[in-house]
């Protein structure tokens, strides 16, 4: 009851916010929508989640106890305890601290234990040592916004970083086209090809090395590339690309 009370509450409180701007509230919904998975508290509070995993582990337990000693049904937090959280440290501090999105991520394959890990806008950070520690790539770089990060496959500390989240929310930024290095990071040179200029500039969401012939780059772009969304090509690197799949919608992921 307290709870169908809290939400006919919330529900006209929404009416009533939309009813004085007028016309729909894109602002009074999202809150809303929070406000309903946090009720009774103002906030949801950090690793609800695994805790309700767990919680349905020990339901479906004396479930299956209760049905002549069954085999429980496996519930989604079963291989939970087979992940480690590696890092970076949250940024945000007191009783919810937060990271930022990390929006991308590629392994070296000579060796698991160096990774390259892209943030949303926090730009491209390292480890060789499995996670135990990070260092910041590309903090003097054009952009910081990061939507896809890449090896070549035959040459692993050639990077390709495309600049721009392909998340396209409002806290989402645009990029500056390619970021290369080809010596595992401590350098990096800019290749802003049709990506960025007067006219806009775009979220790369997606990139791809051909795995026998490295020069062939494919590209996944959403907005704001001043030669429109699609799938772009590079036979030359990076150096110049072509739209070989001009208008699509589906171009996040390749």
């Amino acid at each position: 009851m307290r709870v169908l009370l809290g939400m006919l509450a919330l529900s006209t409180g929404l009416a009533q916010t939309d009813s004085d701007q007028g016309d729909d509230n894109p602002y009074a919904r999202e809150d809303a929508f929070y406000r309903e998975r946090a009720y009774p508290a103002t906030r949801i509070p950090g690793g609800a989640r695994l805790r309700a995993l767990r919680t349905l582990d020990r339901m479906l337990l004396n479930e299956a106890q209760q049905n002549s000693g069954k085999s429980p049904r496996r519930s989604v937090s079963a291989a939970s305890d087979q992940w480690t959280l590696i890092g970076p440290q949250p940024i945000g501090t007191g009783s919810n601290p937060y990271s930022g999105r990390i929006t991308a991520v590629a392994v070296d394959p000579r060796n698991p234990e160096v990774v390259y890990a892209g943030a949303a806008e926090g730009g491209v950070w390292k480890t060789s040592d499995g996670g135990a520690s990070w260092t910041p790539l590309t903090d003097t770089q054009t952009s910081l916004a990061t939507g896809a990060i890449v090896l070549d496959p035959l040459a692993p500390d050639t990077i390709y970083v495309g600049t721009g989240e392909g998340n396209t929310a409002g806290d989402s930024y645009y990029g500056a086209g390619i970021l290369k290095s080809v010596d595992g990071g401590l350098t990096w040179n800019n290749l802003p090809g049709p990506f960025a200029g007067t006219a806009g500039s775009a979220r790369i969401g997606a990139l791809a090395v051909h795995p026998s012939n490295t020069q062939i780059l494919l590209a996944g772009v959403g907005s704001g590339s001043p030669d429109g969304p699609g799938v772009y090509r590079s036979s030359d690197s990076g150096v110049t690309w072509t739209n070989t799949l001009a208008g699509s919608i589906a171009t996040e992921v390749i």
